[in-house]
């Protein structure tokens, strides 16, 4: 069944930090095209800034395409609601300080970011590639990509 936006609730009880009064979206991965963060980046392209001002995307990772993606959000002006933290070797202290938890990766068999996210009771956010869709279900929700172009082509 689809799920409308204001089916979907996000509660977590276990916020620890960060009283912005801001949706913190937390993505943990190498940074790269099969891993999709330029998908998230688009998505917050298409929102009103007045959205805009609701959510912070934190990115977590490293790799070939920090570089450009990095470069889109300062071209965009997305810098005040996107940071990217590199290389994360505690993520178990980063994690439980965020809201929910993004994946939107364009193939991926069982990524470790989701069971640490899981960990931090995190609402999980996911495509529905590799073995995503078992290793959330109960716990977390499937998304489509749905991104025209990305910075990485």
């Amino acid at each position: 069944p689809t799920r409308r936006s204001s089916d979907l609730k996000i509660e977590n009880p276990k916020k620890y930090s960060i009283s912005d009064g801001k949706i913190h979206i937390a993505i943990l991965a190498s940074v790269q095209y099969r891993k999709g963060q330029d998908i998230a980046i688009d998505a917050l392209l298409k929102l009103h800034d007045d959205e805009k001002t609701k959510i912070f995307l934190d990115i977590m990772g490293t790799g070939s395409g920090l570089e450009p993606l990095q470069e889109k959000v300062a071209k965009s002006g997305l810098a005040e609601c996107v940071k990217f933290y590199g290389a994360v070797l505690d993520a178990e202290k980063k994690l439980p300080l965020e809201d929910v938890f993004l994946l939107p990766s364009r193939a991926d068999t069982v990524p470790i970011a989701v069971l640490e996210a899981m960990r931090a009771s995190l609402p999980i956010f996911a495509t529905s590639v590799g073995e995503i869709p078992e290793m959330i279900a109960g716990c977390g929700n499937l998304i489509e990509s749905t991104a025209r172009k990305s910075v990485f082509a």
